[in-house]
């Protein structure tokens, strides 16, 4: 997180530092990070309730000078953390355990507009099955490139590791054989085959 905040611009990581809510935040969230938009503002992602006392659940975009946006409106946020998210082409793509946004059905991955409502264009179908979205990558042709513990994205096996049509379908062109083998590795940690397969997934999905 150390790093997260070193690469933001220093008068707004000053501005982060200091301000009183988001020092509250970082004492109180068990997990939290950020991305910057276009306009110079910070979304916060995480396990949290609140932002210098306005709820707003997991999720929040605050000002340059450290101050929460009201302009970006999460409802009731996520039923479970966010644990990653990324900002590309004014669109945030968020990842994560949850299974809602705002009282919809939202399964591990979503796409929230500059206002903070979802990109009713992006449809995931079931989504990711019972495991976080932990990394989100977007290549030069729009697609999008998932990781995680999950074992299949809507419905189609796809081991820890899938690529998405920019409007939130299974790229099956994509073939990733037996993925990243992150759902075996939680049940045989001693797999050294299964955590070299992994290792080399999470590199090929990074350097793109």
């Amino acid at each position: 997180m150390v790093f997260l905040v070193a690469i933001l611009h220093a008068s707004i990581r000053m501005a982060l530092l200091t301000h009183p809510s988001m020092q509250a935040l970082v004492l109180k969230a068990r997990q939290w990070h950020l991305a910057l938009d276009d306009n110079g503002r910070v979304i916060v992602g995480g396990s949290f309730t609140d932002y210098g006392g306005v709820e707003c659940k997991n999720l929040a975009r605050i000002a340059p000078n450290g101050a929460y946006d009201a302009s970006y409106v999460t409802g009731s946020g996520t039923n479970l953390p966010v644990v990653s998210h990324r900002i590309e082409r004014r669109a945030n793509l968020v990842g994560g355990s949850f299974v809602s946004y705002n009282d919809l059905r939202m399964r591990s991955i979503l796409i929230t507009l500059p206002d903070g409502s979802v990109d009713s264009t992006f449809n995931l179908g079931t989504g990711a099955n019972d495991a976080p979205v932990q990394t989100i990558a977007v290549q030069t042709n729009g697609k999008i490139l998932i990781g995680g513990g999950f074992a299949k994205y809507n419905g189609v096996r796809r081991n820890g590791i899938a690529r998405l049509n920019p409007d939130g379908s299974l790229d099956e062109n994509f073939a990733t054989g037996l993925g990243t083998g992150i759902e075996r590795q939680r049940n045989n940690p001693c797999d050294c085959n299964t955590t070299q397969r992994s290792m080399h997934y999470w590199r090929r999905l990074l350097a793109l």
